[in-house]
């Protein structure tokens, strides 16, 4: 069974484009929100294994969602990806279990690269 990722991303394009890369080269199942209320549903709804999360949506900090996603799944990993390349979001983020903390423009095979190397380490703990 594919590992499932939620990405909440307000950011239409940006959203689609990390759809496809999941999916299509990742292999992982992908849900995706637009708002922060939608994320946080979702999270509670689909119990994904890794959240994409923007700090930036139209509705609520992306610290709201990160919170209460959490709450709803622990183990959840999650990795910010933003456009605020502040060292206070970062520390928070950390501070709050953040797997990393990824700063747009950031090119997909990247961002790629660090979500199946947390996969990797997803798949060890199923295993054990």
């Amino acid at each position: 069974m594919p590992l499932k990722i939620l990405v909440v991303e307000n950011e239409v394009h940006t959203a689609q484009t990390v759809e496809m890369l999941f999916k299509d080269y990742g292999g992982f199942e992908v849900v995706v929100a637009l708002k922060g209320e939608d994320g946080i549903a979702l999270a509670k709804k689909e119990r994904p294994d890794m959240m994409l999360l923007n700090l930036e949506l139209p509705d609520m900090s992306g610290f709201r969602v990160f919170r209460e996603a959490k709450a709803a799944n622990p183990k959840l990993m999650v990795y910010v990806f933003t456009g605020f390349d502040d060292e206070e979001f970062r520390d928070r983020a950390v501070a709050m279990g953040a797997r990393d903390y990824l700063v747009k423009p950031l090119p997909m095979e990247q961002i790629l690269a660090r979500i199946q190397e947390g996969a990797r380490e997803l798949e060890g703990r199923r295993k054990k």
